[in-house]
């Protein structure tokens, strides 16, 4: 019998550990580019973690003159490909002359496990190094365009998982606003030393090395891995509070209400809502569905107290029941369509009988767990 050789096929044979397509092994140097694109894709892939705009009368802090430090209230889920965030502040420079309280931001950082409820730390919160803002304006002076300021800080988060974020005040503060977005990680790949869930290795493919099944395997679950927990944080409302817990948005009644206006308008077109684009349309789904997370930081005055998603046609997308006593993280899971670009979402709360029920935030995060 004659012996056939076949080229780049070793006379012994291949191992059995190597891919053979058209007995021809793959090109390693291929897969390596490919690889590289895929961390290319991934590490642009930035989330906005939070966002919150608003007008110079209603800036943070400019109805407290005491240190109980006003705050907004956050909840994000990190991608798996990024471990931390550069937060941006906008401020105007102060009119207030407090020589005790000196205008000042800072951020509380707390990951969250949400399976319970409400969610519950996993780690030791912590208190990131304070932002002073130390321009002043003359007493009564308008506010114009050129008096609007920026500052920059960066924080580590631990990628893959969901964190609370708390923005303070001190008193003679004016913040304005604020963004938390993703940045870039410093390694061109990840592994699961470097990363803790992804463990594509693009180092490990190198020109006439093996291509084994375990890259491939790893490779395909990691796309998946990104596509299951690198969704959008679709909404993300915050209510002014302080640290003592006193909500500015509460009701009293039964009466389903909006937490932006607090009426009883929901589910239309010009109900008060918040506009959303889910960013899976049409992949990896059944049902033409998006998976999400819907959230509320909330307490009722009788541990039974309410809070619905709407869409623009007032279906329930979502019901986080039976908020308790003590405010915090709330959450359950349910669906977008993604089969419709633009959609809308609606917040309301409701008491149960003779209780009150008080909203500080709440939102919708792109995930599936």
């Amino acid at each position: 019998m004659a012996l056939v050789l076949v080229n780049d096929v070793p006379a012994q044979g291949l191992p059995p550990i190597r891919i053979l397509r058209n007995g021809v092994p793959p090109d390693a140097a291929r897969a390596r580019h490919a690889m590289g694109l895929f961390h290319t894709i991934a590490g642009a892939r930035l989330k906005v973690l939070a966002r919150k705009m608003v007008a110079p009368a209603s800036t943070l802090g400019s109805t407290h003159t005491t240190n109980d430090r006003n705050q907004w209230r956050f909840l994000c889920h990190t991608s798996p490909n990024h471990d931390s965030a550069r937060v941006v502040f906008h401020w105007v420079p102060t009119d207030i002359l407090n020589t005790t309280y000196q205008p000042a931001v800072y951020l509380i950082t707390n990951e969250l496990d949400i399976s319970s409820q409400p969610a519950v730390s996993v780690a030791t919160s912590v208190l990131h190094p304070t932002v002073y803002l130390t321009e002043r304006i003359a007493v009564g002076t308008t506010y114009v365009p050129d008096h609007y300021r920026t500052s920059e800080q960066t924080i580590t988060l631990t990628s893959n998982a969901f964190h609370s974020i708390h923005v303070m005040v001190s008193p003679s503060t004016r913040l304005t606003g604020i963004e938390i977005h993703e940045t870039t990680r410093a390694r061109r790949y990840l592994n699961t030393a470097t990363a803790g869930v992804l463990a594509v290795d693009m180092s490990a493919m190198v020109i006439g090395g093996p291509i084994y099944d375990r890259d491939i395997a790893d490779w395909n679950a990691d796309a998946y891995t990104l596509w299951k927990r690198g969704g959008s944080q679709l909404v993300g409302h915050a209510a002014e509070t302080d640290l003592s817990n006193a909500a500015t948005i509460t009701n009293a009644t039964t009466t389903e209400k909006n937490v932006l206006d607090n009426t009883t308008t929901l589910g239309t077109a010009l109900s008060a809502g918040f506009c959303v684009w889910p960013s899976k349309r049409g992949a990896l789904n059944n049902g033409n569905v998006d998976p999400a997370v819907f959230y509320a930081y909330a307490s009722e005055t009788g541990g039974a107290g309410t809070v619905k998603f709407r869409d623009i046609s007032n279906n329930v997308l979502a019901t986080i029941s039976s908020i308790g006593i003590t405010a915090g993280w709330y959450t359950t899971t349910a669906t977008l369509p993604s089969n419709v670009a633009d959609q809308k979402v609606d917040i309301s709360f409701y008491a149960s009988s003779t209780k009150t029920i008080s909203f500080f935030a709440g939102g919708v995060i792109e995930y599936l767990a």
